[in-house]
């Protein structure tokens, strides 16, 4: 059992039930990262000003 600042007896399949659905998200924005180009800044290009 853990016991969160609350004081509150929680059991770990409980306290797993919100870290799934933060677990998907973050996986689907990094798939969805993946697709996205971004446009190199001025610096990083060959010649470019720092």
């Amino acid at each position: 059992m853990l016991s969160p600042s609350l004081g509150v007896p929680l059991r770990p399949e409980w306290a797993a039930l919100p870290i799934s659905p933060s677990t998907v998200i973050v996986t689907l924005n990094a798939l969805s990262l993946n697709r996205v180009k971004f446009a190199r800044a001025a610096s990083a290009q060959p010649g470019g000003v720092l």
